[in-house]
């Protein structure tokens, strides 16, 4: 593990994320009304080329408001190796306003986060956390050397780009397994959480909750959503239960004692690392 790695508290808790298409600047605070943990303005894949202009106005204009609320703020910027996305990072930069995250597509090295970084040249303890979209076969493989990165605080997985990459027609779970194992393993071994990707299929609620069980038993963190309907069963997942939070208090408690057993099992570390994890994703423990 990397002495540099930062599992900063500002993803916390983060169970959903929802991209807003940065063009639409009425749906801004619908993903905050919709329960969203994030909400990301997407200059990207959600805006048409002939908008990408007053997608970045609207996005900088409302980041330069001061957030009310829990619910945080991104904004994926365009590929920051192409045109767009490096005027996307210098328009940023000359407004002053920040962000909470900045989502950074297609990222295949860690080049690409360490060229994000040097553009705002900020010091070490005010430095813009990056959420990395990792979306390629390249990006899969150098998924340690992105992870590893000081300013990255965790990772997104986009299957869509990576199904094409490797040829797949659709991006569905079993012909994507391996990937995202990898890419959920690696941020996990660097104490940073990894998101999933979101289920396009809007009509297909069915789907939608499979997809969303799927993601949380393969040990993602959250899931990303597109439609702010999607994000209350995103949090119902990652929320635990009231049975669950009172187990794993009495887990913690058992486990700083030193020895003993909570409903016959005996308490061991990885049972008292599984507790705190339940604690993480508990809303009011994560508050205190």
């Amino acid at each position: 593990m990397n002495e540099n790695d930062r599992s900063e508290p500002v993803l916390r808790g983060v169970r959903s994320l929802l991209f807003t298409p940065g063009d639409k600047p009425d749906r801004f605070d619908k993903g905050a009304a919709a329960g969203a943990d994030l909400v990301i303005l997407d200059l990207e894949d959600a805006v048409a080329p002939d908008a990408k202009d007053a997608a970045r106005h609207h996005a900088i204009e409302y980041l330069r408001s001061a957030r009310s609320g829990r619910t945080l703020r991104a904004l994926r910027i365009n590929d920051p190796t192409t045109p767009l996305g490096i005027g996307d990072l210098a328009a940023l930069r000359a407004s002053g306003s920040r962000p909470d995250l900045l989502v950074v597509p297609k990222v295949e090295n860690a080049a690409t986060i360490m060229r994000v970084g040097g553009t705002f040249d900020e010091t070490a303890t005010k430095r813009l956390p990056v959420l990395p979209l990792i979306e390629s076969a390249a990006g899969t493989l150098h998924a340690d050397e992105i992870l590893a990165e000081r300013d990255v605080v965790g990772v997104l997985v986009g299957a869509a780009d990576l199904a094409a990459d490797l040829g797949i027609p659709e991006p569905t779970r079993p012909l994507l397994t391996v990937p995202r194992g990898q890419i959920v393993l690696t941020a996990a071994a660097y104490g940073k959480p990894a998101f999933d990707t979101p289920w396009f299929a809007l009509n297909d609620e069915a789907g939608l909750r499979r997809d969303i069980g799927a993601a949380f038993s393969e040990g993602f963190s959250g899931k990303s959503a597109v439609h702010p309907a999607q994000i209350a069963p995103i949090n119902a997942v990652w929320t635990p239960s009231s049975a669950q939070v009172a187990k794993a208090r009495r887990v913690i408690a058992v486990a700083n004692r030193g020895v003993g057993t909570v409903d016959g099992q005996m308490v061991d570390e990885a049972m008292a690392r599984r507790a705190r994890n339940v604690l993480s994703r508990d809303p009011q423990t994560a508050g205190d």
